[in-house]
Parts: C-alpha cells; structure tokens; sequence
C-alpha cells in the first residue's frame, strides 16, 4: 500500500468535498460550494459514472443525509443505500446520521452477492466522527475522556470488518481500497470546536 502523508480536501464541508473527491474537480468548477442549496450536476463524469461504462457494478453506502441521492451524486450508482432505518436525529445540526455497523451491514450483503470475478466499485461513507460525539459501546467506555476518539475508533472497527470480510472472500489480493476523509475537525483550534467555518490545516489535512 501507499500512504500519503501531505493530503489536504477541497472543501472544510461533507457535500462539497465528496463531490470533489468522486469528481476529481474543486467545489468552483464543479460547482456544489456548501453542504445545502446545492445539487451535483448531472453532466459531471465521476469514478461511478466512469466505472460503470467500463462494466462494473457500482453502490454507494453513505452514513448521513449530508449525501442524501436528492444532492446530485447517484450517476453511475446501481445502488445509492441513502436509507437511514433508526437513525439518530442530530438536532444540532438537522443531521440524520446512521452508524458505521449499520453503513458497513449493507456492503457486506451487497458484495456477497457478487460472483468470484466480478467487477464492482463500492463508496462506503461513514458519518460517526461528528458532533456530538457519541460512540457506541465499548467505545464509549474505552474513550469515556475522549469521545471523538471513540467514534474513529469505533469506524475504525469497521473498516477492519471489512478487510476481514474481503479476505475470507478470497478478495483482498484483488480489491483495491482507498481510505480518506473529506475534512477534519477543529476540535478547538482557532476557537472552531467542529468545522465548517475556517480552512485552517486541522479542517482541511486529511488522511
């Protein structure tokens, strides 16, 4: 594998910056510059639209209603799981969010359908480590004095649940996974205890 250790997103905001990420353009070409009032243009090619004329199966498995299908981003996805069940109602923020088990649950059933050989992109989203931090158990005894730990750590679990599941597949020698995120968090930096506002380094490097 690589690592890049100098990566920074294009935006500070989920929408944008998931639009530059799947798109390869910034948020004033492709032109989706907050998280609302926005929709992805339709005529914007992306990593879905452009595997899918290749042949492969395309889904998209997102945690939160920041990426609702209504933004714009569904080209070239078979599958857009935009379906949040019992979510959790983040009133803060109006933001209806699933946790990773309950993102990662979908993919899982999604891929055991494919057959050895096949050719499919997956875009799994998770949402957890946003405010309020509020990790699931154990994370949240584990991390009792750092609750936003306890979210990567709990996404984290995740992401091990998936390799583990590839592997047993017989996959992992064929999958290629890219693992990023669309910005960081303040978390007090410059006053900013989450993001959205400032562009500083603690907002916009990512891994």
């Amino acid at each position: 594998g690589a690592r890049f250790v100098r990566s920074h997103a294009n935006s500070v905001q989920t929408l944008p910056s998931h639009a530059s990420i799947l798109s390869g353009l910034s948020p004033t070409t492709h032109g989706v510059l907050d998280n609302s009032g926005f929709r992805f243009p339709g005529n914007i090619e992306t990593a879905a639209t452009l595997l899918k004329a290749q042949g492969f199966s395309c889904a998209a498995f997102v945690g939160a209603s920041t990426l609702d299908s209504r933004y714009g981003l569904t080209p070239g996805f078979d599958t857009y799981d935009d379906h949040y069940g019992d979510a959790t109602q983040v009133q803060e923020f109006q933001l209806v969010e699933r946790r990773a088990d309950e993102v990662a649950a979908p993919f899982l059933k999604w891929v055991d359908a494919k057959q050895p050989g096949a050719k499919w992109f997956a875009w799994i989203h998770f949402n957890d480590p946003h405010a309020p931090y509020t990790p699931a158990e154990p994370y949240s005894s584990k991390f009792a004095s750092r609750p936003y730990d306890g979210e990567i750590a709990a996404v984290d679990a995740q992401v091990a649940r998936i390799l583990e599941h590839l592997k047993q597949k017989g996959w992992s020698e064929s999958t290629c996974m890219i693992v990023t995120s669309d910005h960081g968090e303040g978390l007090g930096d410059h006053g900013e205890p989450t993001h959205g506002i400032f562009a500083y380094e603690s907002t916009l490097r990512v891994p």
